[in-house]
């Protein structure tokens, strides 16, 4: 597998939560931390506990000590049977992508989404064959570098 650079983009904190272990004298057992930057995901594990009311810019700061989330976890192949978002893209449209909330190095298969997305891509094109004005309408997959990365809908308002 090739290796693939992270982008420069701004990155948004997904998911600060302190792990505990109640059995032991001192139930904190470190600091996990998530962040994204709408194309890919970023995870630090620290051994102490930083302050819930810390300010934004410390915390910011401590993402760039995060390592890149393997690509694998949240972007796929997609089945040769699913719809394909067209190109270019409508100018109405949004790009919902995969989120991961909860990441977990020691057994990457526990924070693989992308079957998640399969599986609503194929609940979304069989609810296209039954079209509803309360639905929103799906144009298919979004596709890039031969993986797919999110789905496409019809933007409202």
């Amino acid at each position: 597998m090739a290796t693939v650079e992270p982008t420069n983009r701004e990155r948004r904190l997904v998911l600060d939560t302190a792990i505990m272990d109640m059995e032991a004298a001192d139930p904190f057992h470190l600091q996990e931390i998530l962040w994204s930057d709408g194309e890919d995901f970023f995870y630090l594990q620290l051994p102490t506990r930083r302050p819930r009311d810390e300010d934004d810019k410390v915390r910011s700061a401590l993402s760039s000590d995060a390592k890149l989330v393997p690509r694998s976890l949240y972007q796929t192949v997609p089945p040769p049977e699913l719809i394909r978002a067209p190109e270019p893209l409508p100018e109405d449209t949004y790009i919902k992508v995969g989120m991961i909330f909860y990441f977990h190095p020691e057994d990457l298969q526990k924070s693989a989404i992308w079957q998640y997305m399969i599986q609503e891509a194929r609940v979304c094109e069989t609810l296209t064959k039954y079209p509803h004005q309360n639905v929103a309408q799906y144009y298919g997959y979004v596709e890039k570098d031969g993986l797919m990365v999110g789905l496409c809908f019809k933007r409202y308002g």
